[in-house]
């Protein structure tokens, strides 16, 4: 299921990435080209909530139907599969358990990837979206279960590793017991004895990164507190320290039921996590003196794809995605099938 024929000179090949996350399962199918270039052409996502424990019966059978709905869509696309999973998996006590039962009904051999590894195949994804691969660039990747942290430049790791910082395990931990100062102490304590602050400081970075659907979310609320309306149609894939403290503070005086009913950026799925995710985020921008952070639309999907081109294409070039870096910025905006469907004819125009 997750084997990948080589890429010739004169086809092109369609591929899924499934990421099976802590608090949802998200895939992203592209239109591989020969020299590595790709187009997302559909994305899918559902809720399957994993938690980051023990994985029990019922929440097996999620999994597992959830995968198969992954397998059905990718099937209807003709795509090959890569299936990954990251923090719940990683840490669940029964993971032989699930992974065993997951190959036995789905036939899918899930890989379950070390914090490290998701960190580098996440820059592995920021690459093919922002044109930063001669930077020296950290990379933040705020999940359900952890969050990621990278410093790479030209496509090479000086420094990564994962952090128990996960919006979920927050919320349920803090947030629903109203101790927000006391996950605030938790967020500072654990990024301090991580030695994270001291190997930022020695190796430096030029730009910040940010690269998840949390990451993405607080930027959108950001845009949608501070910018003149229009915003959306604009290029500004990024927010800055003041505007991230602004919104915490606006998210801290709505408390979480009024983040849910006042809507100030988020889906109402997303709220339910939002303020963890804010504040962990603030944490590190203040620990890491970050001023400002560009937004990926791309992240371990993506990134997961570009791994596997790497391997599969004679003719692999990873800055090949910038190059077209205005189509694919157009696709990641064209969610129904119809405008995607526009973005992969630009595309072809576009080789």
């Amino acid at each position: 299921m997750n084997s990948l024929t080589v890429i010739n000179a004169d086809s092109a090949k369609l591929l899924a990435a499934v990421d099976m996350g802590t608090n949802s399962f998200k895939m992203v199918v592209v239109k591989a080209e020969p020299d590595g270039k790709f187009l997302p052409v559909h994305r899918h996502k559902e809720r399957v909530r994993l938690g980051n424990a023990e994985i029990g019966p019922e929440l097996q059978k999620r999994t597992i139907n959830s995968l198969k709905n992954f397998l059905k869509i990718a099937g209807h696309h003709g795509a090959e599969v890569k299936v990954v999973a990251t923090s719940a998996v990683r840490d669940a006590k029964n993971k032989r358990e699930l992974l065993v039962r997951i190959e036995q009904e789905t036939g899918v051999d899930v890989r379950v990837l070390s914090g490290e590894e998701e960190a580098q195949l996440t820059y592995f994804g920021v690459l093919q979206f922002l044109p930063v691969y001669d930077r020296t660039v950290l990379v933040v990747d705020i999940g359900g279960g952890s969050t990621e942290f990278l410093i790479g430049k030209q496509g090479k790791a000086f420094f990564a590793t994962s952090l128990k910082l996960g919006h979920v395990v927050l919320t349920e931990l803090f947030v629903k017991n109203g101790e927000i100062e006391s996950m605030r102490q938790y967020i500072r304590s654990t990024i301090a004895k991580s030695g994270l602050i001291e190997r930022v400081d020695e190796i430096k970075f030029e730009i910040a990164v940010g690269a998840s659907g949390t990451i993405r979310s607080i930027r959108n609320a950001v845009r949608k507190s501070v910018a003149a309306p229009g915003w959306e149609g604009s290029r500004n894939w990024r927010f800055s320290a003041v505007e991230l403290r602004e919104l915490v503070e606006k998210l801290l005086v709505l408390g979480g039921d009024g983040i849910q009913t006042s809507n100030p950026g988020f889906s109402w799925r997303r709220s339910e996590f939002i303020l963890a995710g804010s504040l962990i985020l603030l944490e590190i921008f203040e620990l890491l003196k970050i001023d400002e952070m560009e937004v990926s639309e791309f992240a371990l999907g993506e990134g997961v794809i570009a791994e596997t081109l790497g391997t599969a294409c004679k003719n692999y070039d990873v800055n090949a995605n910038i190059r077209w870096n205005s189509v694919a910025r157009l696709a990641t905006r064209s969610y129904d099938k119809k405008r995607m469907t526009r973005s992969v004819q630009s595309a072809e125009i576009a080789k």
